[in-house]
């Protein structure tokens, strides 16, 4: 018994330590899981799509498949994995950490890129740190928590280059969230997508008028993207860079966070 509780002690500590959170955090991001999971070691979509607090949500499909993108999970392969571990589901939420308070403009730009480039099956296999691309069926507690690392606010005063680092990680989980088909390029179609998405929790807003917004949204991006290819070029879409680019002003590294480890249990109900 002893052996076991120093063993989840220390791998508690790595996953701190990998993520930002604190260890107390960690404790309690693991009661949640072991709670949302009804006690397994892996964590299927089923088990997310009745939280309460994300059913109002209007990107709630992207935001449940970015837990199963492996491109979020620190590594290089792509796809969808089926069920992920805590510590899947702990990197995942760290991105969505907001930013430590007066921490230096180099870190701020760090933490904006990684921000960018991890944007929540956004298949959940991307963001568990290996090179597959693909989707899981099934997680464990330690995928849980590296999920949830991409969601958890960056610690108060913290250098201006690890602000830049925590940046550009959500940026990374925000793009492959778009990037539906893991190409590494979001297409046109995929960003209307998304844009009609987000539009549609407006009850006063029509599908002629999401649509003609999400038009204009696309022409916009085309314009940025566009004007740097050659006349001959063929326009394939938005990359992670040119994302970066489009997103520059948006300070991601505060805006994407989430109180995971707030949920309110007698409001979730989880069934197999």
């Amino acid at each position: 018994m002893g052996a076991s509780q120093s063993g989840r002690e220390h791998k508690f500590q790595d996953l701190a330590d990998k993520t930002g959170f604190s260890i107390e955090q960690i404790k309690n991001l693991h009661s949640r899981f072991k709670y949302l999971t009804q006690d397994e070691d892996t964590l299927r979509r089923e088990h997310l799509e009745n939280v309460s607090n994300l059913s109002i949500n209007p990107i709630r499909r992207q935001i449940i498949e970015a837990f199963f993108d492996e491109r979020n999970l620190g590594g290089h392969e792509k796809g969808c994995l089926q069920e992920i571990g805590f510590e899947e589901f702990v990197t995942v939420l760290a991105f969505f950490r907001p930013p430590k308070p007066r921490i230096p403009d180099e870190e701020v730009k760090i933490i904006r890129k990684e921000k960018l480039r991890y944007n929540i099956c956004v298949i959940l296999s991307r963001n568990l740190g290996g090179h597959e691309k693909g989707c899981l069926q099934e997680i464990g507690f330690e995928e849980f928590v590296t999920v949830l690392a991409f969601f958890r606010p960056p610690k108060p005063r913290i250098p201006d280059e690890e602000v830049k680092i925590i940046r550009k990680e959500k940026l990374r989980f925000l793009f492959n969230m778009h990037d539906t088909d893991n190409d590494g390029v979001i297409t046109l179609e995929e960003y209307r997508r998304v844009v009609e998405e987000l539009l549609s929790s407006y009850e006063t807003i029509g599908a002629e008028t999401a649509k003609a917004i999400s038009d204009g949204a696309m022409l916009e991006v085309a314009s940025v993207t566009v004007g740097q290819m050659a006349p001959d070029e063929f326009y394939e879409g938005i990359t992670f860079e040119q994302f970066m680019q489009i997103l520059q002003n948006l300070e991601i590294e505060t805006k994407m966070n989430i109180h995971f480890w707030n949920l309110d249990k007698t409001t979730m109900k989880c069934g197999k």
